[in-house]
């Protein structure tokens, strides 16, 4: 009796040991959680993300083919740093001083490429957008006064 229940034991440590195994060679693709997973880190490459970028921008400012193309390095450079920042160590203010900066290069060099018709519209899409946050918060504000952030 002792004798089985050492060995039934063994087996049931053997089996679950096994799951454990199991359950982390698995080949589905790893998701990122959170805030992360609401980007699309971790499940989109930053080529398909630098693709996207130059869609975006496309839909904005009417990018001829060239433009295009250039835009989508200068994204798939960025995106490549933002995935590494993300990885690194660094303290979260300093990952987001820098996320900021790279975003500014970004900014900066797509600008370079563009006519000055499509840094109007560009410029334009900014302001809209910007009163559109800002038309939001005031709304948040309004419904919340006792916000201590916003009021």
């Amino acid at each position: 009796m002792k004798n089985c229940l050492i060995w039934l034991f063994a087996a049931s440590m053997t089996l679950i040991s096994f799951g454990t195994v199991q359950a982390q060679n698995t080949t589905e693709p790893v998701r990122a959680t959170g805030a992360a997973a609401h980007k699309g880190a971790g499940v989109i490459s930053a080529q398909e993300r630098a693709a996207r970028y130059a869609q975006q921008l496309h839909a904005m400012v009417n990018l001829s083919e060239t433009q295009i193309t250039e835009v989508a390095k200068i994204g798939e450079t960025f995106e490549t740093q933002m995935d590494a920042l993300r990885q690194s160590d660094l303290a979260s203010d300093e990952k987001r001083t820098r996320g900021l900066a790279l975003s500014n290069e970004r900014t900066t060099a797509a600008k370079k490429i563009l006519t000055a018709e499509q840094i109007a519209a560009w410029d334009k899409w900014e302001a809209d957008l910007k009163e559109k946050r800002d038309a939001r918060i005031r709304e948040y504000n309004a419904k919340n006064p006792n916000n201590p952030i916003g009021n």
